[in-house]
């Protein structure tokens, strides 16, 4: 069966259409393109540069999408959908793995894993390979750890992260992500369920078909049912029929993957092409797809590649990203030009997320505007990387990121998600995370100013004004100083009432404790912690 592209030459609407919202200011929407695409606000030379010739916005969001940190961020965002970058599966941690009394290489292994089907796809963003690589790649992404615990060979030498392409060796199909074991450690299966939670959630997350996942009321008459009795109405009941008609053939696919030993570490390492056929002996269904027959997850990442809904929803999934809600009816003929870009560009992500930021609602600056992108509430991540990139600061214990960790970390404090208790980040502030932003926000700080109080002038990117910060400031040189680090910070001057309260802090801090450095350094986490900081 042969399923053929379509795309129509049609354009989102334009942002000075009579019905579009007003923009957003450059400098504004230059902040949320820089914050969605690279994890970092813009350069302070980039919103000069900006201001001086507003013609240069499309060049420097341009820039933005090709940025090195694309990728990274991609992979941050991802994780909502993939929802793998958790800190515990059922084999290892309670398992029969040998390194797992030490709690250090707990974390590192742990992480590796949840991170490997997003690795693959940062991977294929950034080397601006087709989207469709990631049901077809004959490669992985893997550490050092995941080498040396899975039948792997490396392909190349690890990058500053640590990350290579490898390759499995075990004889599993070729299909990207669909063969990883951090997909299968996170979605495992019983001997009742036979795949279906997995098939689930190849649907879900490369095809945004999320009817498997709905909830459904069951017949009181079935609470005292067996579970062959719930098998049997798998097949011959009709309320359960229409869905299990697609469900039970994508998870017979998946029986290479099945555990005899669900918690045995040295088992699931490995993929079984003899277990394969199991389906038959489980009375399952023949393996296919919506209706097309296959063999294999060979077949299975093929089918996929050729179907349409893979890049429909790859769009979606952007759309989601950037906009911040799910798009409706309104936004279909928008969802048809960005799809359209999408493929005519190969199926480069890059070249979808660059198309996305040219939509109306996404550069609206109207909130009452039916479907404007909202103002939003930064996730752990980005709050981190942010940081990271401002100051160099990189908040870590035992070894372990704490924005992007809950064994060892805040991220569920801090309003993340790990994909097994919230599947969503927060949207609205809380207690414990006002608390982590106050507290690295104050870190970064100080990290920061420790830093640029040792380097020359010319060298810093906050502390631009002052040249030696062990010297209390004029008034002028001081609310310079301020001024730049808003603009750094926020991509926008102070108020002027804002400058004032700043100086005037400046001032308080000095006469308390006499020391310029730890006044800098509380300022600027002021600065870290107004709210325009973590909103976007």
């Amino acid at each position: 069966m042969v399923i053929l592209l379509l795309a129509c030459q049609v354009e989102p609407l334009p942002a000075d259409a009579p019905d579009a919202p007003e923009p957003l200011p450059d400098a504004v929407l230059l902040r949320r393109a820089s914050l969605d695409l690279r994890g970092r606000p813009p350069s302070t030379d980039d919103l000069h540069s900006l201001e001086d010739d507003p013609a240069l916005l499309a060049a420097l969001l341009d820039g933005y999408a090709a940025d090195p940190e694309f990728g990274k961020r991609l992979m941050d965002r991802y994780a909502l959908t993939y929802r793998t970058r958790a800190d515990q599966f059922v084999v290892g941690v309670n398992g029969d793995y040998d390194l797992m009394t030490d709690s250090a290489s707990v974390m590192e292994f742990t992480a590796a894993v949840g991170q490997e089907p997003l690795r693959i796809l940062k991977r294929i963003a950034d080397d601006d390979r087709p989207y469709t690589e990631l049901v077809t790649a004959d490669w992985t992404m893997s550490t050092q750890r995941l080498v040396d615990s899975w039948p792997l060979e490396a392909l190349e030498e690890p990058d500053d992260e640590g990350w290579m392409m490898t390759r499995y060796t075990d004889g599993r199909p070729i299909a990207g992500a669909l063969v990883a074991n951090g997909m299968w450690w996170r979605y495992t299966s019983t001997t009742e369920n036979r795949n279906r939670g997995r098939a689930e959630a190849i649907a879900r997350i490369f095809l945004c078909d999320g009817r498997f996942s709905a909830t459904i009321d069951f017949d009181l008459a079935l609470a005292d049912a067996t579970t062959s009795d719930l098998q049997d109405r798998v097949f011959t009941d009709g309320n359960c029929t229409s869905c299990h008609v697609i469900l039970e053939p994508l998870a017979s696919y998946l029986w290479g993957f099945w555990r005899n030993h669900p918690e045995s570490f040295s088992e699931a390492a490995w993929y079984y092409p003899g277990r394969e056929l199991l389906w038959q002996q489980y009375g399952a269904s023949a393996p296919g797809y919506y209706g097309q027959p296959g063999e294999s997850l060979y077949d299975l990442g093929q089918q996929i590649a050729a179907d349409p809904r893979l890049s429909d929803c790859a769009v979606e999934q952007g759309f989601i990203g950037l906009l911040g809600r799910a798009p409706g009816p309104d936004d279909s003929i928008a969802l048809i030009g960005h799809r359209e870009s999408f493929i005519t560009d190969g199926l480069m992500l890059r070249s979808l997320y660059r198309s996305l930021v040219d939509n109306p609602l996404y550069r609206s600056a109207d909130p009452d505007f039916e479907g404007t992108t909202p103002h939003r509430l930064m996730s752990p991540s980005l709050v981190a990387s942010q940081l990271e990139a401002l100051t160099g600061f990189v908040w870590t214990w035992e070894g372990g990121e704490m924005m992007a960790s809950d064994a060892s970390g805040l991220r569920l404090l801090a309003g993340g998600a790990d994909g097994l208790i919230a599947q969503a980040e927060a949207t609205d502030y809380s207690l414990t995370i006002t608390l982590v932003q106050q507290r690295i926000a104050e870190a970064a700080a100080s990290y920061a100013v420790d830093q640029e109080a040792a380097m020359p002038v010319e060298e810093r990117t906050l502390f631009v004004e002052v040249d030696d910060l062990d010297d209390e400031p004029s008034d002028a040189v001081l609310r310079a100083q301020l001024d730049h680090l808003s603009l750094a910070a926020l991509s926008r001057l102070p108020s002027d009432d804002e400058r004032d309260s700043l100086a005037e802090l400046w001032g308080d801090l000095h006469a308390l404790t006499d020391d310029p450095t730890q006044s800098w350094a509380m300022v600027l986490s002021a600065v870290f912690r107004h709210p325009d900081f973590f909103e976007y």
